[in-house]
């Protein structure tokens, strides 16, 4: 079997307990089967590498937020995760989701750039702060801006 059980809810047990024996120390073994795990476990290791704060596992996660593949609920839920890592190596893969793209390049759903606005405030840098003011600014009317300027800091 390898590190992997197999059968229905194998990926999760296998990434449960990974990351139940080992904590922070498993944080390298646990980020890369993020995309192989069913999505209660994920759900489940997201949180605990944002209540670790794991900077380790920044890549991963950023790089599955931005996976369009994904699930929304699942990618909202890493993007939650970079804001609750609280480190400034997320600014880039979160203003990413954020910035409006242009018509062809395709802008994220609404839920997904307020997901990642709500993360830039959570890390508590002042370069996010400014980048999402100029996002406000730059930002035509609809329920994205009003979202945005109801955000704590940014009027």
């Amino acid at each position: 079997r390898g590190d992997r059980e197999t059968g229905p809810g194998g990926g999760r047990v296998a990434m449960l307990a990974v990351w139940g024996g080992g904590g922070q120390a498993s944080e390298p073994s646990v980020s890369p089967r993020m995309k192989e795990t069913d999505p209660g476990a994920l759900e489940e290791v997201l949180f605990a590498l944002g209540q670790l704060k794991s900077v380790a596992g920044l890549p991963a996660i950023a790089e599955f937020a931005q996976d369009r593949r994904a699930m929304e609920k699942l990618r909202i839920k890493a993007i939650e995760t970079l804001g609750a890592i609280r480190s400034p190596e997320a600014l880039a893969p979160l203003a990413e989701l954020v910035r409006r793209r242009g018509f062809f390049a395709g802008t994220e759903s609404t839920a997904v750039r307020l997901a990642g606005a709500r993360a830039l405030v959570d890390l508590g840098v002042p370069a996010a702060t400014e980048f999402l003011k100029g996002v406000l600014e730059a930002e035509p009317r609809g329920e994205f801006r009003e979202a945005l300027a109801g955000l704590k800091g940014l009027t």
